[in-house]
């Protein structure tokens, strides 16, 4: 891996040889090696399906069973929600390593608050799924599945469409105010995703507290935002002594601690999420209950 791969020396010799905290950061090292294969062998699994364009187009011309191309559309979302996923946890990886080699602290900040997020947003979608059980499933649910599906692919805030389609005036589209998508097509609140990760590590891990995950994402998001809460990462006493350096102290070797040590489980449970998707994707539809 290069430097950017990697976790510097200077920044793991803030912990003594033999610290378990140490252990964890190689772990953390492997695991995000581990979360490039992954991503890179979905990526180049994508490249078999077709795009959602062509399929739109076979329904609309009813050139084949409907019944096959709405089979082959939700084996198109599957593919992308986990690509999509991956790809996006990668990256904030890889920031948190260049943050901690640099001993940036708002850096491991953004980088933590996105993995969560991201990996949230993956153990809402899987807590959907209606064949987790049963392969059989009742045309309603799978219908009312296919909904909450395309929300958490598609939904977003910003009109995306209007200002990638093409010919449409920037300006013309601020001055309209139509940059905005409804409400009904964004994905539930971030703290609604995050509770349920949170329950769902409490769950497999009973030996620490449930509120745990939701408790440093909450520090995060105070860190990230513009409030006092974030002058922690500058000020080690927080009323005073606010810095400007960057340092691999003590300071902020409890910075990287509270933030990104326990990104380690996160990761570890992302990559069961993903492999939960490699054996569950949806395969057939002939099986469901009228």
């Amino acid at each position: 891996m290069n430097i950017n791969e990697t976790l510097s020396e200077t920044f793991i010799a803030m912990w003594e040889v033999d610290s378990p905290v140490r252990r964890e950061w190689q772990a953390i090292e492997t695991l995000y090696a581990s979360l490039k294969d992954i991503a890179d062998g979905l990526t180049a699994r994508s490249y078999a399906l077709r795009n959602i364009v062509e399929i739109e187009a076979d329904m609309k011309a009813r050139t084949l069973p409907m019944g096959q191309l709405v089979l082959e559309t939700l084996s198109v979302w599957w593919n992308r929600i986990a690509i999509r996923s991956c790809l996006k946890a990668r990256d904030a990886v890889q920031l948190m390593f260049f943050s901690c080699n640099t001993a940036n602290a708002h850096g491991c900040a953004l980088a933590a608050r996105s993995i969560i997020e991201h990996v949230a947003s993956l153990q809402y979608f899987i807590n959907t799924v209606p064949w987790r059980d049963s392969p059989l499933v009742a045309r309603e649910e799978l219908t009312e599945f296919t909904k909450q599906f395309h929300n958490l692919l598609y939904g977003s805030s910003f009109a995306w469409d209007k200002f990638l389609e093409g010919g449409v005036s920037v300006r013309k589209l601020i001055a309209t105010g139509e940059w905005k998508r409804p409400g009904k097509e964004k994905i539930p609140h971030i703290t609604e995703l995050v509770k349920t990760l949170d329950k769902e590590l409490s769950r497999r891990n009973r030996n620490e507290p449930e509120g745990r995950i939701l408790f440093v994402y909450s520090a995060l998001c105070d860190v990230v935002h513009p409030s006092w809460g974030g002058d922690f990462i500058y000020a080690p006493r927080i009323y005073r002594d606010v810095k400007a350096t960057q340092e691999h102290d003590e300071h902020f070797k409890r910075v990287a601690t509270l933030f990104c040590l326990p990104i380690g489980e996160i990761i570890r449970h992302m990559s069961y999420l993903i492999r939960f998707m490699l054996d569950n994707e949806p395969k057939m539809l002939a099986t469901m209950k009228e």
